[in-house]
């Protein structure tokens, strides 16, 4: 009681002086503009600002950092979450060449903590700032600038469409400034995000978005189609893309940390059954996020109840061994082993994954614990073909490096 009643004490009611209007509804972000800006265009969420300030205590006006005084101007991307929350609602309210004071209680910069000795806990602030301009294209390729995004309206909430999310969108692709394609609010484009229905680059976009939010968006060949281009769309070869996309509806996944220890389990199985129906059909990435996604969910989860644990550890296993066998297939060995080790931490005498352990070593030359590991698997399964196979080939790597070796040694000490 002492604690909570000595924070409130702390905590300073910010007034409205005169010259200043809100900008929140609660009255707690206040701004007085000093110098007018340019038109009237603002800033949206994903532009990247550039812009001075000083920052001092409302109490008693002691300054606590100013880019001024650095001689460097600060760049940030706005509604990202990279500076405080009364940054990413005033600064939005700006024009460009303008110059405000805003005003905020603590919950809208650094709350009951405060930052470092200069600002307290439940300090009111004030910021000089001016803005010089922005871009309010966002490059979601990080840094690659394959697609820049520009958002037209915000959507609603925070969540964005991730892999087996359905969605519907409406859209445009123009290409040199003639149509591409188009769908309508009316007639939308229906796809499942992860299942290659569309082009990379359409759902690279459409994963940035939030639902009913409206974007632009400008995709370089290499997210498009390419050197090839697209003939039955009349695509050319290298050609940039522009699209408009409102995402219309977003039918998304619970996600494991809002799921039951139950739910978990039976998203688990799910996910393992549309992996194997990916991996049937050739999809091999595809399926091994499937059998991720499915891993992921029960890899970390307790307390289950009867038989669910039995279960938990079955799907482990399966989904494990399903992994390493597509990193095999991709040749990527450090999974391979990787999972497969997951495997035999369950079972150690797991035979699928001690071949596929034995093969990924073999491939990285570790040829030592390789042989190690296809020893054990024969004296498990001393007639296995795939074994004495595999270790008759490593045996067969091995001399032919012993002898190259051995000449190697020869010419040096002639």
């Amino acid at each position: 009681f002492f604690c909570s009643h000595l924070f409130v004490n702390m905590v300073e009611k910010l007034e409205i002086p005169e010259g200043f209007v809100p900008v929140t509804d609660d009255g707690q972000l206040i701004k007085k503009i000093l110098k007018e800006g340019e038109g009237d265009n603002h800033p949206n969420t994903g532009a990247k600002v550039e812009v001075h300030y000083t920052g001092r205590l409302v109490k008693d006006g002691s300054k606590f950092d100013s880019s001024r005084d650095r001689g460097e101007k600060f760049n940030f991307t706005l509604g990202k979450g990279q500076v405080i929350k009364g940054w990413d609602q005033g600064v939005k309210t700006m024009k460009k060449g303008e110059q405000a004071i805003f005003q905020m209680s603590s919950d809208y910069g650094y709350g009951e903590n405060g930052s470092g000795a200069k600002i307290p806990g439940g300090a009111s602030l004030e910021f000089d700032i001016e803005l010089f301009d922005w871009t309010s294209k966002e490059d979601i390729t990080n840094g690659k600038k394959g697609i820049l995004k520009e958002i037209l309206s915000e959507g609603e909430g925070y969540k964005k469409p991730s892999d087996c999310t359905k969605v519907e969108i409406a859209y445009k692709c123009t290409c040199d400034g003639n149509v591409i394609e188009e769908y309508t609010n009316d007639a939308p484009l229906k796809f499942t995000v992860g299942e290659d229905e569309v082009n990379r680059g359409l759902e690279k976009a459409v994963q940035s978005m939030n639902v009913k939010e409206k974007s632009t968006f400008q995709v370089k060949p290499e997210w498009g189609y390419g050197e090839n281009g697209c003939t039955e769309k009349n695509i050319p070869p290298n050609a940039t893309l522009n699209y408009e996309i409102e995402l219309l509806v977003m039918d998304k996944e619970k996600e494991s940390w809002e799921m039951e220890t139950p739910e978990k389990l039976e998203f688990a199985k799910t996910k393992k059954e549309q992996g194997n129906l990916m991996f049937k059909q050739g999809k091999y990435s595809i399926a091994c996020k499937r059998y991720e996604s499915g891993l992921n969910a029960i890899k970390y989860a307790s307390e289950w109840e009867g038989k669910e644990e039995e279960e938990a550890n079955t799907l482990i296993i399966a989904l494990n061994s399903n992994i390493a066998m597509i990193k095999a297939k991709e040749k990527n060995w450090k999974d391979v082993i990787t999972h497969a080790d997951k495997v035999l931490e369950k079972q150690p005498d797991n035979i699928k994954a001690l071949y596929r352990k034995g093969c990924a070593l073999s491939e990285s030359d570790d040829w030592v614990n390789a042989e190690n590991i296809l020893q054990k698997g024969l004296e498990i399964e001393p007639e296995n073909k795939d074994f004495k196979r595999e270790l008759a080939k490593l045996k067969k790597k091995i001399k032919i490096q012993n002898d190259k070796d051995k000449k190697m040694y020869q010419r040096m000490f002639k």
